[in-house]
């Protein structure tokens, strides 16, 4: 090819495929949220699809809409709010989409708290007390 024809206007350019394109699923997906496009990270509902791709099941956030959908939450969540580790249970509410979200979702991120990270010795020690009360109560 000639110096001259890249330039020109009648040659076909090739199209640079998307980081999304390049997902197995890409034909079939849907989900709103994408791993593989941060920028697509806006907000989810609990009916909306979620991401299918193997290699990203295992990330926090697409665990926690897994278990968002499965105890049929309602309202809408963010990106920061699905990456919150807190307790997912029946009842969960996201944000109403009729509401400002910056007060709403200071509030949903004060009120879910992050689980707290113990360790083994703690544990072990929980268990004993656990153990012991059950004992007592016999």
């Amino acid at each position: 090819m000639h110096p001259q024809c890249e330039s020109c206007p009648y040659m076909p350019k090739k199209r640079v495929r998307s980081e999304r394109e390049e997902c197995k699923m890409y034909e079939v997906c849907e989900a709103p949220f994408c791993p593989r496009e941060p920028q697509s990270l806006i907000i989810w509902y609990a009916g909306e699809e979620i991401c299918r791709e193997r290699e990203h099941k295992s990330l926090p956030w697409v665990q926690a809409q897994r278990k968002l959908a499965k105890v049929d939450a309602t309202g809408y969540f963010t990106l920061e709010m699905l990456k919150q580790d807190c307790f997912i249970k029946a009842g969960i509410q996201g944000l109403d989409p009729d509401k400002e979200e910056e007060p709403q979702l200071q509030l949903w991120l004060k009120n879910h708290q992050q689980k707290q990270k113990m360790s083994d010795e703690d544990r072990a020690q929980r268990r004993d007390l656990m153990k012991k009360n059950f004992d007592d109560k016999k």
